[in-house]
């Protein structure tokens, strides 16, 4: 080190707040060691061995003979003997053995005879990343401390002589930090806008290198001559993020479709932050392990799904935030602003993101389907815009999302990739700008092979990127591309503009700008998987709980005397698998998922919870997931579980087995083994009050008159049996509701098959069956639990008044305890000539959850958008509706056929009404 005011040495800074007492100004130093004093420690190498003039020795494979190493110790620790330290490949550090958490980053040094190890990072439990700020200590004179790791810097005898520091490699450089070969070129002028240096880097770049970053892929391999990062795009946080790389712990939420049963704005806000967070800190993570060769978990092309679950089939609706297009539209736009925190916008229009996200899947999801292999879909044109639309507009207009992934199908006969209906859409109606990719894997080859489009990969892509697309995900289409350019049939202009708006959200994400960029390097680790955010994953599951039966309030449970000994029983009640990544499980994670520290199943929360009021658990696992028959071993331990039991907890639940990616679902009911187990428990109950908790993202159909309750828990992410005991046990009011319909199986013969995107069909009588609550011919023959729907442990009363285009409704909490309500606003009978689908009834037109103590009141006011009162044509264009429109204001949809049984009464909102008149 030189000594100065600040120094900055081989990208590490030294921070001193004034003169030290025994430090020259220009003296170099690299000497340190314990607050306690003492001599200089200079290393050398014999035998295996680092000796040094103290006596003390340090052993290490990974110091070459004749070179000199600086040895490191914690303040608080007394002088060691003998330190041994481990060489660790993975991420070339030094560990102190006996010390956990103390650690020499070799940086590269130490190669070769007569180098130097040099001690960049000190490296403790709370904060594993380069930490190079030091200050003035006040219990040894003459001595720096570092806070973060419990390291001195002793300044007072500096080495002789001072060693010659070797070059910084360049890899551990910023591609615009001085010293790199990029640092004087045009993209990294920071006077310039980030789309002028977008296009200045992509004019550097050589064919073969445009490419490899047109394939999201190959931008693995980075650009060494220009020192750009490796970058991985390949990453999902649809529940925390899905680190596949090192598999660090992080904080995994409910899937989606649980964060779209809480209906809460502010947690669902609150969980993209900190899920955004948490990304950050990964990314420092990978810069410090890869010696600053890596740029990942800051993009993902796996961001948050606008498509709609608008058959119960669709298997992959835990990744869905439910069935209704505005409701899913506000979920995807509060969760899109959250992630990607948009922050310093600049008078230019440039800014910062903290993550940046695409949108899936545009227009549907991708994946084999039982009905139709092919991926083909069809719909008319006021369909789609009707129920499919929407949603995408809501994340890339108003959420502003970076990006949006087009879907491997076809729609209407044209592969999505090269869909002209759909790029009119995103660049001419919505004019947006966001980045267009392919989805994974062989999207041009299956625009050739599945849906006959074109006759060569070549023609697939040249048209893909002509139409707008600009990044793809999967393939390796180097070849193609340059055949295609070659023979006219695509210009080097069209893949340089994909290119440049590429490399635009690259530097919104602030790789290029790391003075400026307010999300580099500012967290500390200990951030993942922390305390408080597992707490607030416990929060979130218990929001998403949505209680759809509960007969003679049988929940909350009462840990008083009444209950002696609870069952847990079933296959979903003690699953621990905690594995992340892409891979479904048959646990509360599901797919696309982070990998938690632990997982809280419901066994062992109940567990804990008799441990707490004294009273016995029992568990059996009663049945295997699925199957073709029940388990005759498994339902008998099953029945002696429940012997003497006061209360069966009854987990059961569909997985990726049922419903997944490339999975729709083939049946509405559990798997046959969980059938024969219900059977069972029925008649072995006795006395015992059963309640049936469901693990699924789609509805499963069952009789509920078989149960005491009934709870939907989906897919609840590592909190799952915590969030359900708080809900179980009275600690947290049930808020939750159901963002999509359980339907009948019989329901599916008046519909169409998947791949159908029509929202109505005739039927034999006559008369139209359709999709989702707002077609719904018979919900009360074809309804076991309506959208909308959830009890509570209190109730709520409403009132409402309209003016023009507002609505302020007054709720009231009229019950005994409080709780969250979720206001839910409803439109019905907008009608105009020209109108192409039946009259909605009613159509979610807001919702706001509120908190309310016993007899407390609240207002929640409503401003109606113009989209929101028009209807559908043909041509699908929207027609501004005529006349009037009722509006609705209630806890669940105003139709459902629940709310009036009589074992709801004292749970179930009234509907307050009004009306609106319209131009």
């Amino acid at each position: 080190w030189i000594m100065a005011k600040r120094r900055q040495c081989h990208g590490v800074v030294l921070q001193i707040s004034a003169l030290l007492a025994g430090v020259t100004v220009g003296v170099a130093d690299l000497s340190i060691q314990k607050c306690t004093g003492g001599p200089t420690q200079q290393w050398t190498l014999e035998g295996g061995v680092l000796k040094s003039s103290t006596g003390a020795c340090v052993t290490s494979a990974a110091v070459v003979t004749g070179s000199i190493d600086v040895s490191m110790t914690p303040c608080a620790s007394p002088p060691s003997v003998y330190q041994q330290w481990t060489h660790n490949p993975s991420s070339n550090t030094l560990t102190l053995t006996g010390t956990p958490g103390v650690c020499i980053n070799v940086a590269q040094y130490g190669k070769t005879a007569g180098s130097i190890v040099w001690a960049y990072d000190a490296c403790t439990p709370s904060n594993c990343k380069g930490n190079c700020d030091w200050e003035l200590s006040g219990d040894v004179t003459g001595t720096l401390k570092n806070g973060g790791s419990g390291l001195c810097l002793d300044t007072t005898t500096p080495p002789t002589p001072p060693p010659t520091a070797p070059p910084v490699p360049m890899s551990s450089i910023r591609t615009c930090a001085q010293g790199s070969p990029a640092a004087h070129m045009a993209f990294c002028d920071t006077t310039k806008s980030m789309a002028d240096r977008a296009a200045a880097l992509v004019a550097a770049l050589t064919l073969t290198e445009k490419l490899d970053t047109f394939m999201l892929s190959h931008q693995l391999n980075g650009i060494p001559r220009l020192n750009v990062k490796k970058f991985r795009w390949d990453a999902t946080d649809i529940e925390g993020v899905d680190d596949q790389v090192f598999k660090f712990n992080n904080t995994c939420y409910p899937h989606a479709i649980g964060i779209g049963a809480t209906w809460d704005r502010k947690l669902i806000t609150e969980i993209g932050q900190v899920t955004a967070t948490e990304a950050r800190v990964l990314q420092e993570k990978y810069w410090t392990l890869y010696n600053g060769t890596y740029i990942g978990a800051t993009s993902y092309d796996g961001g948050p799904l606008a498509n709609v679950a608008y058959d119960p089939r669709v298997g992959r609706t835990s990744e869905m935030y439910g069935e209704c297009p505005y409701h899913t539209g506000e979920v995807g736009r509060l969760s899109t602003l959250a992630l990607q925190n948009k922050t310093s916008v600049e008078a230019n229009g440039d800014y910062f993101l903290q993550t940046s996200q695409v949108t899936r899947h545009f227009l549907t999801d991708h994946g084999s389907r039982p009905d139709n292999s092919a991926g083909d879909y069809w719909g008319s044109l006021a369909s789609l815009e009707d129920e499919f639309l929407p949603p995408f507009k809501a994340f890339q207009v108003d959420g502003e999302a970076e990006g949006i992934m087009f879907s491997i199908s076809a729609l209407n006969g044209m592969a999505d990739t090269a869909n002209s209906y759909l790029f009119d859409k995103l660049r001419t109606e919505w004019q947006t700008t966001c980045i267009a990719q392919t989805d994974c894997c062989g999207t041009f080859k299956a625009a050739v092979n599945t849906h006959h489009n074109f006759n060569s990969t070549e023609d697939a892509v040249s048209a893909a990127i002509n139409a707008g697309i600009q990044l793809d995900y999967g393939d390796s289409v180097a070849t193609d591309i340059t055949n295609a350019i070659a023979a006219g049939k695509l210009t080097e202009k069209a893949l340089d503009d994909a290119v440049t708006r590429t490399f635009l959200t690259r530097f919104r994400l602030g790789e290029f700008d790391e003075a400026r960029n307010p999300f580099w390097q500012r967290y500390d680790e200990t951030l993942l998987d922390s305390v408080a955010h597992r707490q607030h994953a416990r929060k979130a599951v218990g929001a998403s709980v949505v209680l759809l039966h509960n007969v003679a309030d049988v929940l909350p449970l009462d840990n008083g005397a009444s209950i002696k000994k609870v069952a847990v029983i079933g296959p979903w009640s003690d699953c621990k698998d905690r594995t992340g990544g892409y891979g479904g499980s048959q646990g509360y994670l599901n797919n696309y998922k982070g990998q938690p520290s632990y997982i809280s199943t419901i066994l062992d929360a109940v567990q804990e919870e008799g441990n707490t009021s004294d009273f016995v658990v029992s568990y059996a696992q009663g049945s295997p997931f699925t199957g073709s028959a029940g388990n005759a071993t498994l339902i008998a331990e099953a029945v002696e579980a429940v012997r003497d039991a006061s209360v069966i907890l009854l987990n059961l639940g569909l997985g990726n087995a049922v419903e997944g990616e490339g999975l729709d679902r083939s049946y509405l009911t559990f798997p046959t083994p969980q059938m024969a187990l219900i059977d069972a428990v029925l008649q072995a109950k006795d006395y015992a009050k059963v309640i049936l908790v469901i693990n699924s993202a789609g509805g499963v159909e069952i009789n509920t008159t078989d149960f005491d309750a009934v709870v939907q828990m989906w897919y609840g992410g590592q909190e799952t049996g915590h969030g359900l005991a708080d809900v179980l046990w009275g600690r947290l009011n049930p808020s939750g509701r159901m963002p999509l319909t359980v339907h009948t199986t019989s329901y599916l013969s008046g519909i169409g098959p998947v791949s159908n995107l029509n929202m109505t069909f005739p039927t034999a009588n006559g008369t139209l069956q359709g999709r989702t609550y707002r077609y719904l011919a018979k919900p009360e023959a074809d309804t076991i639990f309506s959208f909308g729907w959830g009890l509570s442990y209190t109730r709520f009363q409403y009132s409402l008044r309209c003016t023009e285009l507002s609505v302020t409704v007054t709720v009231t909490n009229v019950g005994k305890v409080g709780g969250a309500e979720v206001a839910e606003l409803y439109l019905g009978g907008l009608t105009a000539p020209g109108q192409a689908l039946p009259t909605v009834d009613y159509a979610l037109a807001g919702f706001e959850k509120v908190f309310l103590a016993p007899g407390a009141s609240t207002t929640v006011d409503f401003v109606l958008k113009p989209d929101q009162l028009t209807v559908v044509g043909a041509d699908g264009h929207r027609i501004p509706a005529k006349g009037s429109a009722r509006v609705y204001a209630a806890g669940h949809l105003p139709s459902d056929p629940r709310a009036g049984l009589p074992w709801n009464a004292e749970h179930v909102s009234n509907v307050a009404n009004g009306t609106i008149i319209l131009a």
